[in-house]
């Protein structure tokens, strides 16, 4: 696989990066950039799905591409 970016419903199909390696950091990401959204910008996302991240195993970063389902939390 030389493409970084793909979705992780693709990435993870591949038997190289079913690995901890690529996974531990792809977790860790994920829990990264939604404790960023609910605790920074007040934002849930309520569908997240492989479908709906994107990992670079080159750099090893997640990106989230659908916030469609996401809710305004209160900030009371």
């Amino acid at each position: 696989m030389s493409v970084g970016l793909v979705s992780c419903e693709t990435a993870f199909k591949e038997k190289k990066l079913r690995k901890w390696e690529y996974q531990k950091p792809f977790i860790l990401e994920t829990m990264r950039i939604m404790q960023t959204l609910v605790t920074k910008e007040g934002v849930f996302n309520s569908d997240l799905k492989p479908g709906n991240l994107l990992f670079d195993h080159l750099s090893r970063k997640v990106t989230v591409i659908d916030l469609g389902g996401s809710l305004l939390l209160d900030k009371d």
